[in-house]
């Protein structure tokens, strides 16, 4: 016992001498060199656009005005038309509001060839793009399919059918997601046969008013009837498609003005791209047809030079006439111009 208490004195001192040393060695061992720091990026000097440039910008945003202007009225029109077809469900109703649904589709086509002039004027017209034209890859979220008879928001009588809901459900978890816009109507008019020629359309029978029950055991309120619930998903969907469509004429009239002349120049390039791309890609839509020779022989298209254009002007013409303008490639054709 003896030994080992004479040993503890020892051994402490013995850790204090190897920490002091180990202290020692730190503080003589060299500090790290100092990083070096980053190079300031350097100022990229901006040309302010000139006055020629801005009013180019303006001459073509009022010019084309005139093709959202007439999607609105459209769009208003196709709901007065979707209104009497809720009220008195008949065929030729149906026919009508069909043949305004493509006229409509066609003019929002058209307008899709318009490129924003700046960063949030394009960031405003994708979130009403992607409200209006957003694709609808799965139709079951919406209604009844053939696989999945009971399915899609018309047969959800748990989900509320308001306005609010449907823009809730649009791209919700995901883009596939689709509740608003030209698809999810022309779902609800033609049914899921839309692109086949063979197959029935949906039958006028499945927006008739549904006063009872097939089932006598279900014990939801009539209102929630699918046939109900469809009627009122059509209403709706027209409702918000007229809005978006006044919404998105603002959009492009308030749109601001690049801010440079590299802006100015890039904008000019990105319009007369898509303008020939949205030619070749359309070209069975008469609505970009038309306004598109009307820009033309107007001069209101920037960095295109014309001599005369007559109203039966090929595709072809009209894809050299753009291709002509300073660093535009020509878009390839498909189909007959």
């Amino acid at each position: 016992m003896h030994q080992s208490a004479r040993l503890i004195p020892a051994l402490i001192a013995g850790a204090l001498l190897a920490a002091g040393a180990l202290l020692l060695s730190a503080c003589e061992e060299p500090k790290p060199e100092p990083k070096p720091e980053p190079s300031p990026a350097p100022v990229v000097e901006k040309t302010p656009a000139s006055q020629e440039q801005l009013a180019a910008v303006e001459r073509f945003r009022n010019g084309t005005v005139e093709l959202l202007k007439e999607l609105e009225s459209c769009s208003a029109e196709l709901l007065a038309l979707g209104n009497q077809f809720l009220e008195q469900t008949k065929e030729d109703k149906l026919d009508a509001l069909k043949t305004q649904w493509q006229l409509c589709f066609n003019q929002y086509q058209a307008s899709t060839v318009l490129m924003a002039t700046n960063p949030e004027q394009q960031t405003i017209l994708a979130e009403a793009r992607s409200r209006l034209g957003n694709p609808l890859t799965m139709p079951g979220f919406i209604d009844s399919v053939e696989e999945y008879p009971y399915s899609g928001i018309v047969n959800d009588a748990s989900l509320p059918l308001d306005a609010e809901t449907l823009r809730q459900q649009h791209g919700i978890t995901d883009e596939a997601e689709v509740s608003i816009g030209f698809d999810v109507v022309a779902f609800l008019l033609w049914g899921e046969h839309r692109q086949q020629q063979d197959l029935p359309p949906r039958p006028v029978s499945d927006y008739e008013s549904a006063t009872s029950w097939e089932d006598s055991t279900t014990d939801l309120p009539i209102e929630e009837h699918p046939n109900n619930r469809r009627r009122r998903l059509l209403g709706l969907t027209l409702e918000l498609l007229a809005a978006d469509c006044q919404a998105l004429v603002g959009s492009w009239q308030s749109g601001g003005v690049p801010d440079s002349q590299e802006a100015f120049t890039e904008w000019r390039q990105h319009q007369l791209q898509a303008l020939a791309d949205g030619l070749s890609q359309q070209q069975e839509n008469p609505v970009l047809r038309k306004h598109l020779i009307n820009w033309l022989r107007n001069q209101i298209v920037p960095g295109v030079e014309l001599d005369e254009l007559t109203e039966d002007a090929s595709t072809e013409a009209l894809l050299q006439r753009l291709s002509g303008a300073e660093d535009i490639q020509p878009a390839a054709t498909t189909g007959p111009g």
